[in-house]
């Protein structure tokens, strides 16, 4: 049902199960007062690494429990990603944040996202349950912005917290932050008090019109970073930029390695499948198959015509209430779901004189169906092996319009236009100053 992709393109690598909070939310069920706390060796942090980069994986999270509390493994991965050409990001409580530690991401080209989860201090320390941790937190991501790393914030939003979105996200931007998310709580294999912090189907659009209010007010960037089914709602020109294309990528292009080195489709799942340290992640990604062929996926879905756009939801938060194969619980009951859309999100045609140039920063990928082009932690193409030749011999030329490679290339001019603006809006191709 799904591409099958040689391996993940994105893979999220717990370097340590320790945290010095003990966040109500946490994922990390396993990380009880009697769980045995693991972390990465050197030794087995460098052969990772090499596997990362013998399977070709395009991006990597750096993660834990809290990265920062192993200052020289977080470095290690770091430099080896930035040697081995793989893209990489940090998710971190940014309390823990050194000058060692800001420039080193800052030297190997990496950012964070960090997570708050409430503007108010007190809140914030509660849910962590961590005293002054929302000080530390502001003080990290102050000390990263004035070294020149790029911040985002999450917040994960559960009903303790729901109404602090639109204030979280304005403090967040006051420090200098550029990127904000919000997303709703999850439940972890194991949790018990779940029940206690789950939104309702109507607490999502809650969180949502308090995104797009930050967003119109401060012109900060805002998302979700959860795959809502898109029958939450119908008001798709409302809340599309929430809904459409939030396909759960676990198993399909994405998996997690934790601390231990065993390999898991999802950070909230915990069935593993291999050892990473010991086995290629493309031997053990052949495991992962009922995760892109579909049978994890309700009937019920699978017969619906907006699948394309969805993906069904998540499968571990329907597998927390009983049956990983049922409808998630935010999904539409209606039998004859019929979206409110006039389509006004379809590609824009771009200026066929506009002088342009590929992003000098973009990857490729090639797989049996075509070539995998990354231009940032989050842009993903897939295109046509003579589309990526194309884009090579462009990226030779420099810079270009498109009115001269509709003259140079025996191309339907129609289509060219359609496709070369699609990529223009994902990053592909970017006007000729924006690198300067």
């Amino acid at each position: 049902m799904y591409r099958e992709f040689k391996s993940p393109l994105t893979v999220q690598l717990e370097i340590t199960s320790k945290c010095n909070h003990r966040c109500t939310h946490c994922y990390n069920y396993w990380r009880s007062d009697n769980s045995i706390e693991t972390t990465l060796t050197e030794i087995d942090l460098i052969k990772i690494m090499e596997n990362l980069r013998n399977s070709e994986i395009m991006q990597m999270v750096i993660t834990g429990g809290e990265p920062m509390i192993f200052s020289n493994l977080l470095i290690k991965g770091l430099e080896l990603a930035k040697d081995f050409g793989i893209r990489c990001s940090i998710n971190s409580n940014s309390t823990l944040v050194t000058s060692e530690i800001a420039q080193a991401i800052k030297r190997n080209n990496s950012s964070v996202l960090t997570s708050m989860l409430s503007f108010d201090p007190d809140k914030h320390d509660s849910l962590t349950n961590s005293r002054g941790s929302c000080a530390r937190l502001v003080k990290g991501i102050k000390m990263l912005i004035d070294e020149g790393v790029s911040v985002g914030v999450n917040m994960v939003v559960m009903k303790q917290n729901l109404y602090d979105v639109y204030k979280t996200g304005s403090f967040a931007n006051s420090l200098g932050v550029k990127n904000f998310t919000s997303t709703k709580v999850c439940p972890s294999l194991g949790d018990n008090i779940f029940e206690k912090l789950k939104l309702d189907k109507d607490d999502n659009l809650i969180l949502f019109d308090q995104l797009l209010r930050l967003k119109n007010e401060s012109g900060i960037d805002v998302d979700t970073l959860t795959a809502y089914p898109s029958c939450l709602s119908q008001d798709w020109n409302k809340y599309g930029k929430f809904l459409l294309g939030r396909s759960c990528s676990a198993g399909k292009t994405f998996c997690a390695i934790g601390s231990s080195g065993k390999l898991r489709a999802c950070v909230q799942h915990d069935e593993e499948y291999g050892n990473a340290i010991t086995e290629p992640i493309t031997s053990i990604w052949k495991k992962l198959g009922k995760w892109r062929d579909g049978s994890l996926l309700p009937d019920k879905c699978k017969k619906c015509q907006y699948l394309y756009l969805c993906g069904a939801g998540c499968r571990a938060t329907c597998q927390f209430f009983g049956d990983i194969k049922s409808l998630d619980p935010d999904a539409s009951d209606s039998c004859d779901f019929k979206p409110i859309t006039d389509e006004k999100n379809k590609i824009e045609l771009i200026d066929k004189n506009l002088r342009l140039k590929v992003n000098p920063i973009i990857r490729f990928r090639e797989e049996k169906f075509g070539t995998v082009l990354n231009t940032s932690k989050s842009r993903i193409t897939v295109v046509t092996n003579d589309s990526a030749y194309l884009l090579k011999k462009l990226i030779d030329r420099g810079v270009f319009t498109l009115d001269e490679i509709f003259c140079d290339y025996s191309l339907n001019i129609e289509s060219a236009h359609k496709f070369m603006s699609a990529l223009y809006s994902k990053n592909v191709l970017v006007k000729e100053d924006l690198s300067k």
